[in-house]
């Protein structure tokens, strides 16, 4: 099909988002700025689920240990494209950050050592230190040189205790107590003040999204005549059906139910696992009003989150973790509803919320025992979701450091390349640190996915056939690109990264790998002008398609307007190796 036969479409794309928690929300805004969007939300607000029911931390590395220090430098990043992305002139009162430091505390019973803790809080300072220099945006964090300091134990003797009462995976009981302490620039969301901010966005931001609460969702189908999605929704007691180009599905611990029944087997879940964790919202007595954002750690320890006016979220990691099930089991396991209740509606005062909170709030107490005397508000269940490998025997143990537990390596967002009418997309934000980050991937993919769809449009128009009358050519387009996305898969790296930004544009590209590749221009020409690797593309290339070069030229036609996308800087620019993980 020439490239000048291919037309920017005369109306915008439209996409549905499913689920309004912090990974909908985000898609929504991002995926608006090119498309209509239609955000479908089961509660009566948005972020009303596990993005309430959690500590709001931004996560700045320590939390994850993890032997290469992926996790860890993921996090920073992607708390870094956070904060850059939140507005700075707000009203004070209308402010949706708060800044604090937390104070990292690790027991002497930890599987990883001082030494492996000293290595990180290294990385992390050379990473972070790093970024400022290549940009001074990215000093979100304050100064290089205090982002984070050791901990004398003089400056927390007065609130933590000197030995812990503390249970071993075998049962046995010890004295476990702090070896090591430092302090880190990890700030807070203001949840009220940051869903505000989100409403405001949807109104008056600029893109066009329509918000549909208390809106529960049936189904999602494939459309059998033409190129889109089918899905029905309930509310007040009706149900209706709407069409759409593409759907972005962030349903979290639901996930795999909201799949369409075609795509089922395309989003393996036999190794993703969920958790469920309570946490208690407490008011602090005068005597603990001044102790910080604190963590003990690594394994089955305590946590604070200081949050303004006084308030706080606590957990203590034997009673918050309630249970574990596969994802692919069912949306909440039964042994999981059993200790939850129906309604997962829990009191402080009363049942099985009574015995959490006093668990809880017992638990922590061995650790600071000011917080013996905190006021408990509210019992807060939320989901945790990450993979494991089906050999790992100690998956699901937070005392094994070996356990996937201890890292959240994967982003969240899922898509399959090769699927026939594929503008379907899973945003989990496994983190919500991840939350803006996973957002900018999932409108590039989005663009990506619609570019190609609208050729197959064309070459199905120029043909004259619909798609109720093409199952073998239906099935030519997913053999076609199915060999496409294992031609990407199997091409040297370099080659990779100057292929996919290929199918936007050059100006996307730079801005894609900017951080990555010291002048893009220069191995861009290199890679274009290589016949080599042309003939291979064009070999894999559908006759019905054209040229190589019509091919990208007519992709890219469709794609982003000329404004880069700004994504954060990849890991192998500040001495992470391995991946692209908002690139690929």
């Amino acid at each position: 099909m020439p490239a000048d036969q291919i037309t920017q479409p005369e109306e915008k794309a439209k996409v549905a988002v499913i689920g309004g928690g912090i990974a909908g929300v985000l898609s929504a805004i991002e995926l608006a700025k090119y498309n209509k969007v239609v955000l479908f939300e089961k509660q009566s607000d948005l972020l009303m689920g596990t993005s309430k029911n959690q500590s709001y931390r931004l996560h700045t590395g320590l939390h994850y240990p993890d032997e290469e220090y992926y996790t860890s430098v993921h996090c920073l990043m992607d708390t870094i494209a956070f904060l850059q992305e939140l507005p700075k002139d707000l009203p004070k009162e209308e402010e949706c950050v708060y800044h604090q430091r937390s104070r990292y505390f690790l027991m002497s019973d930890s599987p990883y050592d001082i030494e492996h803790m000293r290595k990180l809080i290294d990385k992390l300072k050379q990473v972070y230190k790093k970024l400022c220099e290549q940009d001074d945006k990215n000093r979100v964090l304050g100064d290089p040189k205090n982002f984070i300091t050791e901990v004398d134990p003089e400056d927390y003797e007065s609130y933590v205790a000197e030995k812990v009462d503390f249970q071993k995976e075998d049962g046995e009981r010890i004295s476990s107590s702090v070896v090591f302490a430092v302090d880190i620039e990890e700030p807070l969301i203001k949840l009220n003040q940051f869903r505000q901010y989100i409403h405001n966005r949807i109104k008056y931001g600029g893109g066009d999204i329509k918000l549909y609460l208390d809106s529960e969702l049936l189904s999602v189908k494939p459309c059998e005549d033409k190129f889109g999605y089918d899905i029905e929704v309930q509310a007040k007691g009706a149900s209706k059906t709407f069409g759409f180009d593409g759907v972005v599905n962030c349903g979290w611990e639901k996930t795999e139910s909201i799949h369409p029944a075609a795509y089922a087997k395309e989003f393996d879940t036999t190794n993703l696992i969920n958790r469920a964790k309570v946490s208690i919202l407490v008011k602090l007595p005068e005597s603990a009003k001044k102790i910080p954002t604190s963590m003990f750690c690594y394994g089955p320890h305590a946590a604070i989150a200081i949050q303004e006016n006084g308030i706080a979220v606590i957990t203590f990691e034997p009673a918050t973790n309630i249970g574990n099930w596969l994802a692919n089991e069912s949306p909440i396991k039964q042994a999981i509803l059993d200790v939850l209740g129906k309604e997962n509606d829990l009191k402080v005062d009363e049942g099985v919320g009574q015995k959490l909170t006093k668990a809880i709030i017992d638990g922590i107490a061995r650790y600071m025992p000011s917080l013996k005397d905190v006021e408990p508000l509210e019992v807060r269940i939320g989901y945790v979701r990450m993979p494991v490998q089906p050999e790992e025997k100690d998956r699901f143990s937070l005392h094994s450091k070996e356990s996937s537990i201890h890292h959240r390596r994967e982003s969240g967002v899922q898509s399959q390349l090769h699927l026939f009418n594929s503008c379907y997309i899973v945003n989990e934000a496994r983190k919500f640190t991840y939350g803006y980050a996973n957002a900018r991937q999932v409108g590039l993919l989005m663009a990506q996915k619609l570019a190609l769809v609208k050729q197959w449009q064309g070459v199905f128009a120029m043909r004259g056939i619909s798609l109720t009358e093409s199952q073998s050519f239906r099935e030519a387009i997913d053999l076609f690109n199915q060999q496409f996305s294992q031609m990407l898969m199997q091409m040297p790296q370099k080659v990779i990264e100057h292929i996919i930004p290929l199918l936007s544009s050059l100006d996307s590209a730079r801005a894609l790998m900017q951080e990555q590749l010291c002048s893009v221009q220069t191995q861009y020409d290199q890679i274009r002008n290589d016949q080599t690797q042309r003939d291979k593309i064009t070999a894999l290339i559908s006759p019905e398609i054209g040229s190589y070069k019509s091919y990208t030229t007519a992709v890219s036609a469709t794609l982003f307007p000329k404004s880069p996308v700004m994504l954060p800087p990849s890991m192998s620019s500040v001495g992470v190796d391995s991946i692209n993980h908002r690139c690929s």
